[in-house]
């Protein structure tokens, strides 16, 4: 069997809004697809998980 150097695949969409100087706020949405390390029945395993992001910069 051939080796297969795919190991996970990440898209993300993110929006931010700076408040003041100090303080910015992104939000966001990430797709990604994970090839794990182990086989089912002679075929790969891919796992897909969706999460949300919240990001925080403070600048002082």
């Amino acid at each position: 069997m051939q080796e297969n150097i795919f190991d996970q695949n990440r898209l993300g969409a993110l929006i931010g809004y700076k408040l003041n100087k100090y303080f910015k706020l992104e939000l966001g949405y990430l797709n990604q697809s994970v090839l794990l390390g182990r086989e089912i029945n002679d075929n790969n395993v891919l796992q897909k998980n969706n999460g949300f992001i919240v990001n925080t910069y403070l600048n002082f």
